[in-house]
């Protein structure tokens, strides 16, 4: 079954919210498209809060590296291109946050996959990501469709979406 990855985020033992959120949004899409959602945490000492996040999605790649006590560009860049390369996921989502905003370009450019960020809504139509994000200040909706390709990756704004239910909760 083709999936939906989330880059999960963490701080000081914590999901962030915007995680939530996106996984959230993850959820309502793989609803409508018969898709798995699914997601990666990488960092040290992290198995509880994997655990903590299989209540919300399917599976959990877990990337356990003691060394990896903060945010490193070139570790998450290494670790989520292999499992993406492997999986071959049709959308890798992660909220747009600043590692958001670092981490998404270069592993767009890395892998040469289309990628839309701030995005304030997505959906799959007839196989290809379309998004809406916003320009002007807010003031206008720009709906945008990404090229054809085996694997899309964007950003969703934060605030927008409730955050994601335990999976056995939501009805």
């Amino acid at each position: 079954m083709k999936e939906i990855l989330v880059i999960a985020e963490h701080r000081e033992g914590e999901l962030r919210s915007s995680c939530l959120e996106t996984i959230a949004k993850a959820h309502d899409i793989a609803g409508k498209e018969g898709l798995e959602v699914t997601s990666i945490i990488i960092g040290s000492n992290i198995k509880p809060l994997a655990e903590k996040l299989r209540e919300y999605v399917s599976k959990v790649y877990l990337a356990e590296n003691p060394k990896v006590t903060y945010y490193d560009f070139e570790i998450y860049k290494y670790t989520i291109s292999k499992l993406i390369k492997e999986v071959k996921p049709l959308i890798v989502l992660m909220g747009h946050t600043s590692y958001g905003m670092d981490l998404m370009p270069g592993l767009s450019s890395y892998l040469n996959l289309p990628l839309v960020t701030d995005c304030v809504d997505i959906e799959l139509r007839n196989g290809r990501l379309n998004a809406v994000r916003q320009a002007y200040g807010g003031r206008v909706n720009v709906r945008v469709s990404l090229k054809q390709s085996e694997t899309y990756l964007a950003t969703i704004r934060s605030g927008v979406f409730q955050p994601a239910k335990p999976i056995q909760t939501r009805g």
